[in-house]
């Protein structure tokens, strides 16, 4: 065995373990290294998500010069890849069913059947993108395989989220769609966090728009520009509360970005 010089250590980081990581589990590498944006995969971006193993060394972990340069290609490569895939992906495989009542100046007015959804709740003392992203990944390992029956569950849209105020506090609640081949009998969740909740038929007044809505500002001003709107066209029975954010794309998606702002009907 040959002997190291100065600023190698006994390890050096594979090369092909790089690459397996980064295409075996995009999601980590998007939204920790990129953007968490609207927390959302669509169905070509649905990936295993298992926890990797971690090995302590007593050296700091660094690359041979060559391997750098290896590595850093094949990164840059994946990513353009992906990048370019994402501009381009098709519409989720499904989304939450609804049918248009009618059209207003701004806004849609729609029905929405009763569903299941499963969900995961957590008290905020303010909006937390961390908090969002820890939400997200246990949703996501629910239907990776983290439920009772071990079964892998399509992506779906949207991821739904809402915020309600409680004592000075918020209670921050995530959820995700369950296919139409799962509503009758959704897998019991393995992580106590999370729990399926049967939403009942309701009707929503729903602004769409465009860009990443990845700051709290944002989604306010959405909603705040479908008041007006509501208001000015005299809307009856508007719950004004509280209200659903939506989102449809994958954080990589740069283009035709679809979010949504929801105010439910007081009736439902």
């Amino acid at each position: 065995m040959r002997k190291l010089l100065p600023y190698e250590p006994h390890w050096t980081f594979p090369l092909h373990k790089a690459v397996k990581w980064i295409i075996g589990n995009p999601w980590n590498f998007y939204l920790h290294n990129i953007t968490t944006s609207s927390l959302y995969s669509t169905a070509s971006l649905k990936v295993s998500h298992q926890s990797h193993k971690r090995s302590t060394f007593s050296h700091r972990p660094t690359c041979r010069p060559e391997s750098t340069m290896k590595l850093s290609f094949v990164v840059a490569f994946l990513v353009c890849a992906q990048l370019a895939r994402a501009q381009y992906e098709d519409e989720p495989n499904e989304i939450a069913p609804y049918s248009v009542l009618r059209t207003g100046d701004g806004y849609e007015v729609r029905a929405y059947p009763a569903a299941k959804w499963v969900c995961h709740s957590q008290v905020q003392q303010a909006a937390s993108r961390r908090k969002d992203t820890r939400a997200f990944f246990a949703l996501f390992r629910y239907i990776d395989g983290g439920n009772e029956a071990e079964a892998n569950i399509p992506m779906t849209a949207p991821v739904s989220m809402k915020r309600t105020p409680i004592n000075g506090k918020v209670d921050a609640q995530m959820c995700f769609y369950l296919p139409a081949d799962r509503q009758a009998s959704p897998p019991a969740p393995t992580n106590a966090e999370l729990y399926i909740e049967e939403r009942p038929a309701f009707t929503a007044f729903v602004r769409t728009f465009d860009g990443f809505a990845n700051k709290e500002r944002v989604w306010e001003e959405a909603s705040e520009a479908l008041k007006v709107d509501l208001e000015a066209a005299q809307e009856d029975g508007v719950d004004f509360s509280f209200f659903y954010r939506a989102g449809y794309d994958s954080p990589m998606k740069f283009k035709n970005r679809r979010n949504e702002v929801w105010f439910l009907n007081k009736k439902n």
